[in-house]
């Protein structure tokens, strides 16, 4: 997934196909994304990881995209690393768009000029 995706159906745009409220309500999709809704249609959360993103913070769960009705691949990726280790799990979300993990993010291991943005990040 590149980018975000709307978290509530919104009837007025393509009858609220897109979001993943629409997604997850579809009988194909319902033992797919089981893990991420409870029957009563709750969205689930996730003890074993934690999130932060720009100030907020909690058990993984939706809304942690660059705001709180949209989510991102942290949502998945969450709960496959959540999935695979015994331990706690910590996400911190970092993300600036347009920017390039080789040259803007670029970290001392790498050799060659640091990236401004790697610096920006580890100080927040």
């Amino acid at each position: 997934m590149e980018g975000h995706g709307t978290i509530t159906a919104n009837a007025a745009q393509n009858n609220g196909q897109g979001s993943l409220e629409y997604l997850v309500k579809q009988a194909d999709n319902a033992e797919r994304y089981e893990h991420i809704i409870h029957p009563d249609g709750t969205w689930a959360k996730r003890s074993d990881v934690w999130i932060e993103y720009l100030g907020r913070k909690g058990e993984l769960s939706v809304g942690y995209g660059a705001r709180e009705h949209l989510f991102g691949p942290e949502l998945q990726f969450g709960h496959v690393v959540g999935n695979h280790f015994k331990e706690q799990v910590l996400i911190i979300k970092t993300a600036w768009g347009g920017k390039s993990l080789a040259v803007d993010f670029r970290p001392p291991s790498s050799g060659g000029k640091l990236g401004p943005f790697y610096t920006e990040m580890v100080n927040h």
